[in-house]
């Protein structure tokens, strides 16, 4: 093919050959080959061939894709098995904890720990919920049962902790602690009654110790009955605070039966005593009684050697006392008992009008008759006693025996008391008798053992002396 002149497709002029433009217009020349077959033929085999080595290609490459979906399908159904293996595995352990953890839940001692702590961090409410849930798998733990009581009776549920600590002393467990919880409820609600009546049941010393103020336990009697060859003295006796009540002669004592106070002297005879102790709270014991049998000597009366009446000179009281006893007696009129005065040797009858009374009690405590005698005495004097103390004071103030009239003694912060209260006779006169004591600061007198006499005629003053058997003597320089 020759050369051919090409013309610009926009102003129709003519194209250089090689330009890829035209100068005149500038316009960008597009160079179509020249179409030749050979050459369109060899490149259609070509386009053939590359499309047939295409078309391998692509056959091979779907069978790479489908051996690699396998392959991928294979990796995943292992990798699911692997992971449904992983996931069946932790279900089992997870089902197998939930198991335990219900195992161990559903368990006394489970239970009963969670009530512990929650009883430490001071949340009450949920320790009685584990408790009672405790309790469902064993009812018999003491502690368990303790704690419950206690919980209860912090949050004020007191019939419940009741049930518990009742239960207990039903089942005889006597341990303190029941006891103590139990009677402080009790002692909240003021039934003493009801402690009285746990108490009664009860047989640990240690409880009915602490708590005996509730208690009416019988009276003790200090002697066992029976018979008796000497006096007894009895004494009856309450387990706290509290009166008892007694009668002698068997009858059934109450509140209107004598009141026991003092020891009991059984001296002659037989006495069926009975008794009944009912303490501060109001709650009674039984009447308890025993009989006594006193088989014992009582002794002859006191022989007095001055007769009741009036006197006008001066007299001795003489006692005869049995061998083996003693004589006591009294001049305020009450009873004598062996509390009272002895009697050791005469004494001088008083001024005025006094009543003595005289009892005998032997070696063994037994007490004879009550004698009684009443005295007047008034005698006639110059002298009156009150003028015979007062000259007395006078000379022992001169004589500084006395710093005063009021008897202050130098030395020391009491004072002497001069009193005349008797009078005797001596050698045919008679005397008044003045018996010195001393009056510390407190009030108490003492005797000093200075007497002295003065002559109820002339006034004459002289100190005073008793011999062996009672009488008073004038002494003589």
């Amino acid at each position: 093919m020759g050369n051919q002149i090409m013309k610009c497709p926009k102003c129709n002029a003519l194209l250089i050959e090689g330009k890829l433009y035209c100068e005149s217009c500038g316009y960008e020349i597009q160079i179509v080959p020249d179409y030749e077959p050979e050459v369109e033929k060899s490149m259609n085999e070509s386009l053939s061939g590359i499309m047939e080595d295409m078309e391998v290609i692509h056959d091979n490459i779907e069978d790479q894709k489908d051996l690699l979906i396998l392959e991928l399908k294979k990796k995943r159904r292992k990798k699911f098995y692997i992971l449904g293996g992983i996931i069946f595995l932790v279900l089992g352990i997870i089902i197998l904890n939930i198991i335990i953890w219900n195992q161990n839940v559903n368990t006394f001692q489970y239970q009963y720990s969670k009530a512990i702590e929650d009883n430490a961090s001071l949340e009450y409410e949920k320790a009685i919920a584990h408790l009672e849930k405790a309790k469902l798998y064993d009812d018999t733990n003491k502690e368990a049962n303790l704690l419950l009581a206690n919980l209860y009776y912090q949050s004020g549920k007191f019939d419940n902790a009741i049930i518990i600590l009742e239960s207990f002393i039903d089942q005889k467990v006597t341990d303190s602690e029941i006891y103590e919880l139990l009677f402080t409820i009790y002692e909240k609600g003021k039934e003493y009654g009801k402690i009285n009546e746990k108490l009664q049941e009860c047989e640990n010393t240690e409880i009915l110790t602490q708590y005996q103020n509730y208690l009416a336990l019988n009276p003790k009697f200090s002697e066992a009955e029976g018979t008796y060859e000497e006096i007894v003295n009895l004494k009856l006796s309450g387990n706290t605070t509290g009166v008892i009540y007694y009668t002698i002669d068997g009858t059934t004592p109450d509140e209107n039966s004598i009141e026991y106070t003092a020891p009991l002297v059984l001296d002659k005879g037989t006495y069926e005593i009975s008794a009944i102790f009912i303490n501060s709270y109001g709650f009674k014991s039984t009447v308890v009684s025993n009989t006594y049998k006193i088989d014992v000597e009582v002794p002859y009366e006191a022989d007095i050697s001055l007769n009741s009446g009036s006197y006008i000179v001066p007299e001795m009281i003489v006692v005869d006392v049995p061998i083996g006893c003693t004589v006591y007696f009294t001049s305020d009129g009450t009873v004598p008992t062996d509390t009272s005065t002895a009697y050791v040797k005469p004494f001088p009858l008083p001024f005025g009008n006094t009543t003595f009374k005289f009892i005998v009690y032997s070696n063994e405590g037994v007490a004879g008759n009550v004698v009684e005698r009443t005295y007047s005495l008034s005698v006639n004097a110059n002298v009156t006693a009150v003028d015979a103390v007062n000259s007395l004071v006078e000379k022992l103030c001169d004589e500084g025996v006395i710093l005063d009239f009021d008897g202050h003694v130098y030395g020391r912060k009491g004072r002497n008391l001069y009193l005349c209260t008797a009078a005797f006779t001596y050698v045919g006169q008679n005397y008044y008798l003045v018996l010195e004591n001393y009056e510390d600061v407190t009030g108490t007198i003492f005797k000093t053992g200075s007497m002295y006499a003065i002559n109820m005629i002339t006034g004459e003053i002289f100190t005073a002396t008793q011999n062996n058997y009672g009488y008073y003597e004038i002494k003589t320089e």
